[in-house]
Protein backbone atom coordinates (compact mmCIF):
# COMPACT_ATOMS: atom_id res chain seq x y z
CA UNK A 1 0.00 0.00 0.00
CA UNK A 2 1.25 3.38 -1.09
CA UNK A 3 0.23 6.06 1.26
CA UNK A 4 0.21 9.43 -1.03
CA UNK A 5 -0.45 12.94 -1.60
CA UNK A 6 -4.39 13.72 -1.61
CA UNK A 7 -3.97 14.60 -5.10
CA UNK A 8 -3.11 12.47 -8.29
CA UNK A 9 -1.69 15.47 -9.45
CA UNK A 10 0.49 16.44 -6.45
CA UNK A 11 4.05 15.57 -6.97
CA UNK A 12 5.61 14.48 -3.35
CA UNK A 13 8.06 16.52 -2.10
CA UNK A 14 8.98 13.55 0.13
CA UNK A 15 8.31 10.34 -0.42
CA UNK A 16 9.04 7.06 1.70
CA UNK A 17 9.12 3.43 0.27
CA UNK A 18 8.77 0.09 1.83
CA UNK A 19 11.27 1.36 5.03
CA UNK A 20 12.74 -1.17 7.47
CA UNK A 21 14.62 -0.35 10.69
CA UNK A 22 15.27 -2.53 13.54
CA UNK A 23 16.95 -1.86 16.59
CA UNK A 24 19.31 -4.93 18.51
CA UNK A 25 17.30 -7.08 15.85
CA UNK A 26 13.85 -6.46 16.76
CA UNK A 27 11.60 -4.48 14.09
CA UNK A 28 10.71 -1.03 14.54
CA UNK A 29 9.15 -0.17 10.94
CA UNK A 30 7.99 -3.07 8.59
CA UNK A 31 7.68 -2.07 4.42
CA UNK A 32 6.33 1.50 5.79
CA UNK A 33 5.72 3.81 2.95
CA UNK A 34 4.43 7.23 2.88
CA UNK A 35 4.33 10.55 0.49
CA UNK A 36 4.27 14.26 1.13
CA UNK A 37 3.52 16.97 -1.00
CA UNK A 38 4.83 20.69 -0.73
CA UNK A 39 2.42 22.29 1.37
CA UNK A 40 0.75 19.07 3.17
CA UNK A 41 0.37 18.64 6.27
CA UNK A 42 0.17 14.87 7.67
CA UNK A 43 -0.23 13.58 11.04
CA UNK A 44 1.36 10.26 12.19
CA UNK A 45 -0.81 8.62 14.63
CA UNK A 46 -0.56 5.23 16.39
CA UNK A 47 0.21 3.55 19.53
CA UNK A 48 3.26 4.22 21.86
CA UNK A 49 5.88 1.47 20.41
CA UNK A 50 4.34 1.33 16.83
CA UNK A 51 7.19 2.71 15.17
CA UNK A 52 6.00 6.47 14.76
CA UNK A 53 9.35 7.99 16.01
CA UNK A 54 11.30 5.96 14.20
CA UNK A 55 9.38 6.85 10.64
CA UNK A 56 9.91 10.43 11.66
CA UNK A 57 13.55 9.90 12.32
CA UNK A 58 13.90 7.68 8.89
CA UNK A 59 11.89 10.49 7.12
CA UNK A 60 14.22 13.59 8.12
CA UNK A 61 17.66 11.85 7.47
CA UNK A 62 18.36 11.24 11.12
CA UNK A 63 18.05 7.30 10.95
CA UNK A 64 19.23 5.13 7.79
CA UNK A 65 16.87 2.64 7.49
CA UNK A 66 17.89 -0.74 6.52
CA UNK A 67 15.92 -1.62 3.63
CA UNK A 68 13.62 0.75 1.48
CA UNK A 69 14.73 4.19 0.33
CA UNK A 70 13.41 8.29 1.38
CA UNK A 71 13.60 10.78 -1.23
CA UNK A 72 13.20 14.32 -1.18
CA UNK A 73 12.74 16.22 -4.09
CA UNK A 74 15.57 14.53 -6.60
CA UNK A 75 17.59 13.29 -3.70
CA UNK A 76 17.63 9.84 -2.15
CA UNK A 77 17.91 11.13 1.25
CA UNK A 78 18.78 7.27 2.84
CA UNK A 79 21.89 7.36 0.52
CA UNK A 80 23.25 10.55 1.04
CA UNK A 81 26.51 10.69 2.87
CA UNK A 82 26.56 11.48 6.88
CA UNK A 83 27.87 14.90 5.95
CA UNK A 84 25.14 15.90 2.79
CA UNK A 85 22.48 14.66 5.51
CA UNK A 86 23.83 17.03 8.04
CA UNK A 87 23.02 19.48 5.55
CA UNK A 88 20.11 18.74 4.12
CA UNK A 89 18.67 18.60 7.96
CA UNK A 90 20.13 22.58 8.72
CA UNK A 91 19.37 24.13 5.48
CA UNK A 92 16.07 22.46 4.27
CA UNK A 93 14.43 20.97 7.52
CA UNK A 94 12.55 22.28 10.52
CA UNK A 95 12.72 19.50 13.64
CA UNK A 96 10.21 19.82 17.01
CA UNK A 97 11.51 17.07 19.27
CA UNK A 98 9.23 15.79 21.80
CA UNK A 99 11.08 16.91 24.59
CA UNK A 100 11.97 20.68 23.10
CA UNK A 101 15.84 20.43 22.65
CA UNK A 102 16.64 23.27 23.44
CA UNK A 103 20.23 24.38 24.12
CA UNK A 104 20.68 25.12 28.11
CA UNK A 105 23.49 27.51 27.81
CA UNK A 106 21.95 29.99 25.05
CA UNK A 107 18.76 32.63 25.73
CA UNK A 108 15.66 32.14 24.46
CA UNK A 109 16.33 34.53 21.46
CA UNK A 110 19.66 32.98 21.13
CA UNK A 111 18.36 29.51 20.65
CA UNK A 112 15.34 30.89 17.85
CA UNK A 113 18.54 32.70 15.97
CA UNK A 114 20.70 29.43 15.98
CA UNK A 115 19.07 27.81 12.85
CA UNK A 116 18.96 31.15 10.91
CA UNK A 117 22.68 31.34 11.38
CA UNK A 118 23.79 28.12 10.65
CA UNK A 119 21.60 27.52 7.32
CA UNK A 120 21.62 31.18 6.14
CA UNK A 121 25.15 32.47 7.86
CA UNK A 122 22.95 35.46 8.63
CA UNK A 123 24.21 38.18 10.65
CA UNK A 124 23.91 37.79 14.38
CA UNK A 125 21.74 41.00 14.97
CA UNK A 126 19.13 40.08 11.84
CA UNK A 127 18.97 36.82 13.10
CA UNK A 128 18.12 37.72 16.28
CA UNK A 129 15.34 40.51 15.19
CA UNK A 130 13.70 38.00 13.49
CA UNK A 131 13.60 35.51 16.57
CA UNK A 132 12.05 38.33 18.31
CA UNK A 133 9.33 38.54 15.33
CA UNK A 134 9.07 34.70 16.21
CA UNK A 135 8.89 35.36 19.97
CA UNK A 136 6.05 37.87 19.18
CA UNK A 137 3.82 35.97 17.16
CA UNK A 138 4.01 32.63 19.65
CA UNK A 139 3.03 34.97 22.29
CA UNK A 140 6.52 35.00 23.88
CA UNK A 141 7.36 38.40 23.85
CA UNK A 142 9.49 39.57 27.02
CA UNK A 143 11.22 36.40 27.30
CA UNK A 144 14.23 36.83 24.74
CA UNK A 145 16.90 36.81 27.13
CA UNK A 146 15.63 34.18 29.64
CA UNK A 147 17.30 30.39 29.34
CA UNK A 148 15.34 27.45 28.66
CA UNK A 149 15.69 26.71 32.89
CA UNK A 150 13.48 29.02 33.40
CA UNK A 151 10.67 28.84 31.11
CA UNK A 152 7.62 26.50 31.98
CA UNK A 153 6.99 23.43 29.78
CA UNK A 154 4.45 25.09 27.34
CA UNK A 155 6.66 27.86 26.87
CA UNK A 156 9.94 25.77 25.95
CA UNK A 157 7.50 23.80 23.27
CA UNK A 158 6.41 27.30 21.76
CA UNK A 159 10.28 28.06 21.60
CA UNK A 160 10.92 25.15 20.18
CA UNK A 161 8.58 24.98 17.15
CA UNK A 162 9.18 28.86 16.86
CA UNK A 163 12.95 28.12 16.44
CA UNK A 164 11.60 24.67 14.11
CA UNK A 165 10.33 27.63 11.69
CA UNK A 166 12.17 30.65 11.55
CA UNK A 167 14.34 29.54 9.14
CA UNK A 168 11.37 29.11 6.60
CA UNK A 169 12.24 25.16 6.17
CA UNK A 170 10.77 23.05 3.07
CA UNK A 171 9.28 20.54 5.63
CA UNK A 172 9.05 20.52 9.87
CA UNK A 173 8.98 17.27 11.76
CA UNK A 174 7.16 17.51 14.90
CA UNK A 175 7.26 15.12 17.43
CA UNK A 176 4.18 15.74 19.20
CA UNK A 177 4.12 19.59 19.09
CA UNK A 178 1.46 19.92 21.55
CA UNK A 179 2.00 17.72 23.82
CA UNK A 180 2.95 19.85 26.67
CA UNK A 181 0.50 23.17 25.41
CA UNK A 182 -2.80 24.10 27.34
CA UNK A 183 -5.59 24.59 24.20
CA UNK A 184 -4.97 28.72 23.75
CA UNK A 185 -1.04 27.91 23.51
CA UNK A 186 -1.71 24.95 21.32
CA UNK A 187 -4.25 26.67 18.74
CA UNK A 188 -1.27 29.16 18.04
CA UNK A 189 1.61 26.68 17.19
CA UNK A 190 -1.26 24.81 15.19
CA UNK A 191 -2.37 28.31 13.70
CA UNK A 192 1.51 29.20 12.45
CA UNK A 193 2.29 25.55 11.42
CA UNK A 194 -0.77 25.97 9.11
CA UNK A 195 -0.19 28.79 7.81
CA UNK A 196 3.25 28.13 7.05
CA UNK A 197 1.95 24.83 5.01
CA UNK A 198 -0.78 27.47 3.27
CA UNK A 199 0.97 30.38 2.53
CA UNK A 200 4.74 29.35 1.99
CA UNK A 201 4.15 25.81 1.11
CA UNK A 202 6.02 23.88 3.93
CA UNK A 203 5.12 20.35 4.16
CA UNK A 204 4.41 19.01 7.89
CA UNK A 205 4.79 15.87 9.07
CA UNK A 206 3.59 15.71 13.02
CA UNK A 207 2.76 12.82 15.44
CA UNK A 208 0.11 13.44 17.55
CA UNK A 209 -2.18 11.36 19.83
CA UNK A 210 -4.78 14.41 20.01
CA UNK A 211 -7.69 14.23 18.10
CA UNK A 212 -8.16 17.78 17.43
CA UNK A 213 -4.52 18.08 15.88
CA UNK A 214 -4.97 15.27 13.53
CA UNK A 215 -7.98 17.39 12.36
CA UNK A 216 -6.12 20.09 11.33
CA UNK A 217 -4.17 18.19 9.27
CA UNK A 218 -5.09 17.18 5.62
CA UNK A 219 -4.51 13.27 6.27
CA UNK A 220 -3.87 10.95 8.94
CA UNK A 221 -1.32 8.26 8.95
CA UNK A 222 -1.39 5.14 11.05
CA UNK A 223 1.71 3.58 12.24
CA UNK A 224 0.71 -0.33 13.76
CA UNK A 225 3.37 -2.88 14.56
CA UNK A 226 5.57 -0.71 11.93
CA UNK A 227 3.32 -0.41 9.16
CA UNK A 228 1.58 2.29 7.65
CA UNK A 229 -2.08 2.59 6.47
CA UNK A 230 -4.08 5.40 5.79
CA UNK A 231 -6.17 5.79 9.03
CA UNK A 232 -9.95 6.05 8.59
CA UNK A 233 -11.72 6.25 11.86
CA UNK A 234 -9.53 6.46 14.74
CA UNK A 235 -8.47 10.40 14.43
CA UNK A 236 -12.11 12.17 12.95
CA UNK A 237 -11.59 15.44 11.21
CA UNK A 238 -9.17 14.61 8.12
CA UNK A 239 -11.29 12.17 6.07
CA UNK A 240 -12.41 13.99 3.78
CA UNK A 241 -8.38 14.56 2.84
CA UNK A 242 -7.81 11.03 2.60
CA UNK A 243 -6.87 9.05 -0.69
CA UNK A 244 -5.38 5.54 -0.55
CA UNK A 245 -3.37 4.16 -3.79
CA UNK A 246 -2.60 0.49 -4.14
Amino acid sequence: MNISPSSSEDRPLLHAQKLAKSFNGTPALRDAELSVAAGEIVAVAGPSGSGKSTLLHCLAGILVPDDGFVRYGDREVSRLPDVARSKLRRNEFGFVFQFGGLVAELSIEENIALPLLLAHGGRRRAALHEANVWLERFALDGLARRRPGELSGGEAQRVAVARAMAHRPRVVFADEPTGALDSAAGDIVLTALTEAARTQGTSVVLITHDARVAARADRTVRVEDGRTREDDADMPGSADHRTVRK
